[in-house]
């Protein structure tokens, strides 16, 4: 039995995933039936990050790692997966009906290999695989079956010895360890029916369920292809309503699906532009670059506060997090406070554009946040003063 399974000590246990490769950081962990975070309503207990960035800050580094561990002796273990570790995990939840929905799976392309394993104290499981030269995954949820959730590029699992609410600690399977086993390749097919599952519209699970940052374009994608077989513009808002209310969790307000339907319908009927599938990209890019970071001082100020506290709990980008909360700010204010550049005077008002993958750059994400904070201080106008329609398909 290897020393990673015995150790009850979370710093024995960050150092030697560090060695290995993995990236870690800390994670809150359960107190008494509640989070060392101190929230009474905490919906991710002992799961979610205790640094500034979260999974942004997970580090090899062994002074960083004691440090952390010096300073909060019982954290829980996070691990970034993606191409940082190189690992890409499934996540299995039994408690979603993954157990069943895996059995089917392997009923029909055959068992999974052998490779790192861990069992979650919920009950769960965490299959690892490797995350391969130019591989490009990010994190998905259900897109291979209810209780089954990817986490690639961006994310982060919870590693043994972790302590789960329940009271039981997240452990390495017998046979199962690191040291015991090697990191098998992701299943051909697994990683097919997940390019598969993207091909749907975006956001769309196998339950047909649409999640919140993907409803605009998947509801875009629909009112298309009925304005290309002929229907109007009355009748693919009715249509629309009707998915809206059986898809869409949360469903979209009547005036989005209204404007949804109302962009579309300025196209010609049978009109292949309303088609937002149908636009080929005239750039092909073949690999990431680097990905430029924010300026410390981008953050100065109440929006950077508001920022970093939004942040640990998000995978949007904090660029968007900080350009969504300013064009709110500005927007909610009007253009009377201005500032003067010589004899010209500046209002508030911020027009911007974001630009991410489709369902997997968090575009959607970061503007959900700022818009319930804002909602807050003016209802009125988180509801009444926001239209959109500007979706993916007529943007491009």
């Amino acid at each position: 039995m290897s020393s990673l399974i015995t150790t009850r000590q979370p710093i024995e246990s960050a150092l030697k995933l560090a060695s290995s490769g993995w990236d870690v950081f800390p994670l809150h962990s359960p107190s008494q039936n509640s989070c060392t975070c101190g929230k009474n309503n905490c919906g991710s207990i002992g799961k979610h990050p205790r640094t500034p960035h979260g999974v942004k800050d997970a580090t090899t580094d062994h002074t960083l790692i004691e440090a952390w561990w010096k300073q909060w002796p019982e954290a829980n273990i996070g691990v970034a997966t993606g191409p940082v570790s190189g690992i890409v995990v499934l996540d299995i939840d039994p408690r979603h009906g993954g157990d069943d929905a895996l059995a089917e799976l392997e009923h029909l392309h055959g068992e999974l290999p052998p490779t790192v394993e861990v069992l979650t104290g919920g009950g769960g499981r965490h299959v690892y695989f490797a995350y391969t030269l130019g591989l490009r995954l990010g994190n998905s949820a259900s897109k291979l079956g209810s209780g089954l959730d990817i986490r690639a590029a961006g994310g982060y699992v919870v590693a043994p010895p972790s302590l789960h609410v329940s009271g039981q600690r997240y452990e390495w399977e017998a046979g199962h360890h690191p040291e015991d086993v090697e990191l098998a390749s992701l299943p051909e097919w697994l990683l097919c029916r997940l390019k598969a599952a993207e091909g749907k519209p975006a956001g769309q699970t196998e339950t047909g369920v649409i999640h919140e940052g993907q409803r605009n374009d998947a509801l875009t994608r629909m009112a298309g292809a009925m304005r290309r077989k002929g229907l109007c513009q009355e009748a693919i808002a009715a249509a629309l309503v009707i998915e809206n209310g059986k898809k869409c969790s949360p469903p979209l307000s009547q005036r989005e699906v209204e404007a949804i339907a109302r962009s579309i319908g300025r196209y010609p009927a049978g009109d292949s532009g309303a088609d937002s599938s149908s636009v080929e990209p005239s750039v092909s890019v073949t690999a990431y670059s680097q990905w430029p970071t924010l300026n410390p001082l981008a953050l100065h100020g109440v929006m950077g506060e508001l920022v970093r506290a939004i942040e640990p709990h998000t995978e949007a980008d904090p660029v968007a997090l900080l350009i969504q909360g300013l064009a709110a700010f500005g927007n909610c204010l009007n253009r009377g406070p201005h500032f003067r550049a010589e004899a010209d005077q500046h209002g508030l008002n911020l027009f911007a554009v974001l630009v991410g993958e489709t369902s997997k750059g968090r575009k959607g994400t970061s503007w959900g946040y700022i818009r319930n904070l804002f909602r807050i201080v003016d209802e009125d106008w988180a509801d009444k003063r926001i239209l959109s329609g500007l979706s993916s398909g007529e943007g491009l």
